[in-house]
């Protein structure tokens, strides 16, 4: 499978936690690995607050960044996908930001890997390809 993660399906894989088995299947089964150019921008503010809160050391969102980028094979380009972006999220009533993980899978014929269930819900019907991650115990 040829898949877009997002940072939801992205941030499992570097700080454990209830989507991290389901993320790593995901990653595994993977036959090319995408994400947009934001998405690091994405992670790396979900790690800053999880270090903020005390999730994780002081050291680890940095170290987790490093190593992530090198794990992504292509990096795609948010500004490719925005006016489809713009188009799913009038229809769909959605934030833009997260429209452009469906529209670039649907330009891109990728299959979103995501543990957004109300993105993933919005983009089914629209014949976007997606795996939703399921919560697993820690």
């Amino acid at each position: 499978m040829r898949a877009l993660f997002d940072a939801s399906a992205l941030i499992p894989l570097g700080v454990p936690e209830v989507f991290t088995v389901p993320a790593e299947a995901a990653w595994q089964d993977a036959s090319e690995r995408y994400c947009l150019d934001f998405t690091f921008v994405e992670v790396a503010n979900a790690l800053w607050r999880k270090q903020r809160r005390g999730d994780v050391p002081a050291h680890q969102p940095a170290r987790v960044m490093s190593a992530m980028v090198s794990w992504v094979d292509t990096v795609l380009a948010a500004r490719d996908h925005l006016g489809e972006a713009l188009r799913l999220s009038a229809q769909l009533d959605h934030p833009v930001y997260d429209c452009l993980y469906g529209a670039a899978a649907l330009q891109s014929g990728l299959v979103l890997v995501s543990a957004d269930t109300t993105l993933v819900t919005k983009l089914r019907p629209l014949g976007c390809d997606v795996r939703l991650l399921a919560a697993a115990p820690v």
